[in-house]
């Protein structure tokens, strides 16, 4: 790994936003590439004792925008078509999720997102669009 991805990773991890909020971690940027991960706690569930559906969409959210992100450029998401494929009980240690895009142009991007459970099941997988911000 890159030192330029290694600042990105260190600056984005120590963050008081969204993200720490929610536990999500980037663990990994590479070129093309990027994968997060939440360690699942009590406040991860919804009133049914599975893993939240905004929290699944959320990491998934991350790590797609990350795999598209750098020093030079930053992104905000302008839609995304999303679908929650099995379920994630409380018996699940941490979820993952990677990030690989599909289209990336000047403006905008499109990128496949994936997230698994701690047993490597796809539990959902979603298609993000981005819009560049940088100047």
């Amino acid at each position: 790994m890159s030192n330029q991805y290694q600042s990105l990773i260190d600056y984005a991890n120590n963050l008081t936003d969204y993200n720490q909020c929610n536990g999500i971690k980037i663990v990994e940027i590479r070129k093309d590439y990027a994968e997060c991960r939440v360690d699942l706690t009590d406040d991860s569930f919804n009133p049914q004792g599975l893993v939240h559906g905004g929290l699944l969409f959320a990491i998934c959210d991350v790590a797609t925008g990350y795999a598209v992100s750098g020093d030079e450029r930053r992104c905000v998401t302008s839609g995304a078509s999303f679908n929650f494929l099995s379920k994630v009980s409380a018996t699940q240690k941490y979820i993952r999720a990677v990030g690989i895009p599909i289209k990336v142009g000047k403006r905008t991007a499109v990128v496949e997102g994936s997230v698994y459970d701690d047993r490597d099941r796809l539990v959902a997988k979603g298609t993000f669009n981005y819009f560049f911000i940088d100047n």
